[in-house]
């Protein structure tokens, strides 16, 4: 124990309160530095919680024939394949219409979420993700389950009543994916897909105060298009083996008539798709595309082979997505990059709610 004089001076005190406190302050420095090196050579704090699993996405779906006067009233006469994505509340509830609402039949269930495109509109969404495939007995199989619903679809008060068909919904899924052509293996062992893996390709564009992400061609507006469903079909893929891919900020310049896709393909040997591309984005009038809509509607009932001109142009071209897809990654490889580039918006606006809040560390 040190001495300290009865009558020390007022400078030996004033030393004496300084050193302490210094020796208090490296002590405390010295415990945060151990801690934090304890908890970055762990990669995370140690905590008694698990998550996980290895259920295999699913994609909950319908397809139909409709009048297309009932769909688009001022479009003329013919029909159109309708093609109905749902959340898996809504597929799984037993609805009927009252009053021009959907209601619930049993009154303990809730639901939320569909989505109504036609075909050629489901090919521009499709062309953004990517199924997942995994090999049984030699060919390959899509990891992505269809969930077929059986829902009648009413347009209008007392109008026409569009049947659902899982054939057609079938083909329809074909032409967009050719992997679902092989047969579907929907109980497998998990050791035979667990390195398989779905992903949802998305880019976003800031205009003003508008938010708005890509899904192959197709554009929802956030977060509106969260609040009002259109994107609830995502929650059947949420799975350890689904990740949404972000691919950065999409921009366009119609003045140019160029955007990032087309001058990426311009630059990079695939003339044809950025083209194709310019075409799709910038010259195609609405009677353009309600003539392709009824094209590809027209062969998927007839059951003949649909004309590639007729393809959004990110199916048609899948090499030159690929290399698009791989070159839009390279930038965000490391966490420190993906941090500063993903927008806060897209996780706090559109991941959370979905639920696909877990950055992949790996």
């Amino acid at each position: 124990m040190k001495f300290r004089p009865k009558y020390s001076s007022q400078h030996e005190t004033v030393f004496e309160s300084f050193s302490d406190m210094v020796l208090c302050v490296i002590i405390v420095l010295f415990t945060l530095i151990i801690a934090l090196a304890l908890n970055i050579q762990r990669e995370f704090p140690v905590m008694n919680r698990f998550t996980g699993g290895i259920i295999r996405p699913e994609f909950f779906l319908q397809a139909g024939v409709a009048d297309l006067a009932a769909v688009l009233p001022n479009a003329g006469t013919g029909d159109s394949v309708m093609v109905h994505l749902f959340s898996p509340s809504m597929a799984g509830a037993s609805t009927r219409v009252d009053d021009g609402q959907v209601v619930a039949r049993n009154a303990r269930h809730t639901f939320f979420g569909q989505l109504d495109l036609n075909a050629y509109q489901f090919l521009q969404l499709a062309a953004g993700i990517d199924p997942g495939q995994f090999n049984v007995e030699g060919a390959d199989t899509s990891l992505m389950l269809p969930k077929f619903v059986s829902k009648v679809i009413l347009y209008g008060r007392g109008g026409f009543r569009e049947v659902p068909d899982r054939s057609l919904a079938m083909d329809v899924m074909k032409l967009a994916w050719p992997v679902y052509r092989q047969p579907l293996y929907s109980v497998r062992s998990p050791s035979e897909f667990s390195t398989a893996r779905t992903r949802v390709y998305i880019e976003t564009l800031t205009s003003g105060d508008e938010r708005w992400l890509y899904i192959g061609h197709m554009k929802f507006r956030i977060p509106e298009d969260i609040k009002n469903g259109s994107l609830s079909w995502l929650e059947g893929m949420t799975s350890s083996l689904t990740e949404i891919v972000f691919l950065g900020e999409m921009w366009s310049d119609p003045a140019t008539r160029s955007d990032r896709r087309i001058e990426f393909f311009e630059n990079n040997g695939f003339p044809e798709a950025a083209e194709a591309c310019r075409r799709f984005e910038f010259d195609l009038s609405a009677a353009d595309r309600l003539t392709a809509q009824k094209a590809v509607s027209a062969a998927l009932m007839n059951g003949t082979p649909v004309d590639e001109s007729l393809l959004p142009p990110l199916l048609a071209y899948q090499d030159a997505w690929a290399a698009y897809v791989k070159e839009s990654q390279k930038s965000l490889r490391s966490l420190e990059a993906a941090s500063t580039e993903v927008p806060e918006w897209f996780l706090v606006d559109f991941l959370e709610p979905l639920s696909f809040d877990r950055r992949i560390l790996n």
